[in-house]
């Protein structure tokens, strides 16, 4: 009786999913039941990946549904070359590997990053924040200033990910 109460208490019994319930009472047509079933199911919840929540605490804020659905349907479209939209895809989902989850996974590598030789090489760092990146995104800037004919805020996500389909302004 202990040993229930202990389960109860410390969670250990699992709630079972509408599947296995499906799954143990059912005896006739459970194909269609089943199918009836995922095509019921929500993907909504399914869509926040964590690439989307560690690119929002880098950035200090979220990007929304919305704007990810956008991204990853502009990045399929962006370009006929598939080393551009692999680049791309390997940034949305932070493919490349930091210093520091190096340092993680073998502890004789230094988790500073090899640029900068001074900070922590976060995935973050390494593409945005750390000063020899600034300076070449300084001039990434400033050269799309040149081209575009206008001034826009220096955003992570326009240069890193992509969004620069609602950022630019029309006429400068």
């Amino acid at each position: 009786m202990q040993f229930k109460k202990d389960q109860k208490e410390r969670s250990f019994i699992e709630q079972k999913s509408k599947f296995e319930i499906l799954l143990c009472t059912s005896d006739t047509k459970i194909l269609s039941k089943m199918y009836k079933l995922l095509l019921s199911y929500e993907m909504v919840d399914e869509m926040v990946k964590v690439p989307m929540m560690k690119w929002a605490q880098d950035f200090g804020y979220s990007i929304s549904i919305d704007e990810w659905q956008k991204l990853w349907k502009n990045g399929l479209n962006f370009t006929t070359s598939y080393n551009l939209t692999e680049n791309l895809f390997k940034m949305l989902y932070r493919w490349h590997y930091s210093p520091s989850q190096l340092a993680k996974m073998n502890k004789k590598m230094n988790s500073v990053y090899w640029k900068c030789r001074h900070s922590v090489g976060s995935y973050f760092h390494m593409w945005w924040s750390c000063k020899k990146g600034r300076e070449f995104w300084e001039i990434v800037y400033e050269e799309c200033k040149k081209i575009f004919k206008c001034t826009f805020k220096k955003k992570p996500e326009m240069f890193l990910l992509g969004t620069v389909h609602q950022q630019l302004p029309k006429e400068n």
